[in-house]
């Protein structure tokens, strides 16, 4: 028989060290395009929000951590430029595409008081989990980063 999971705390205790936006080398005006969305995409446009959780490993230092995975971030979107776009309505069809205008991908520095092992059970959704995951600002798809990290 399957044992019950122990309790999850409500609160992880999370201090936002910095919120910024990694951006891909500069854009010229011919790179600069629009990516067309299927109707499935209209039609189901919303937040995939994932998290992962990694055990500290005291040779990379959180600062590390965070300064690899933005420069990884940023060479990401050398090939994947449109990651750092905003959806916006094409003026013409008033569907939404993807505006690959190089505005920024999210990126977002946390830190948390409470280790994994304080956590305890990962395999099930915590109510304070959603502290860790950014929401949509009351401004709009415009403004919104497709990705954030």
């Amino acid at each position: 028989m399957e044992s019950l999971p122990q309790e999850l705390p409500k609160d992880l205790k999370i201090t936002i060290k910095s919120t910024s936006l990694v951006h891909p080398p500069p854009l010229t005006l011919e790179r600069r395009r629009y990516m067309f969305l299927s109707n499935i995409d209209q039609l189901f446009n919303f937040d995939m929000k994932t998290l992962h959780f990694f055990s500290a490993v005291e040779s990379f230092p959180p600062s590390v951590i965070c300064d690899v995975i933005e420069q990884a971030l940023q060479q990401l979107l050398v090939p994947y430029d449109f990651l750092a776009g905003r959806l916006s309505p094409d003026p013409v069809k008033g569907r939404l595409v993807v505006d690959c205008n190089g505005v920024g991908a999210g990126f977002v520095i946390a830190l948390s008081e409470m280790t994994l092992k304080e956590i305890g059970e990962l395999t099930y959704p915590s109510p304070a989990f959603k502290d860790l995951v950014p929401t949509r600002s009351v401004k709009g798809l415009e403004d919104w980063p497709l990705i954030v990290i």
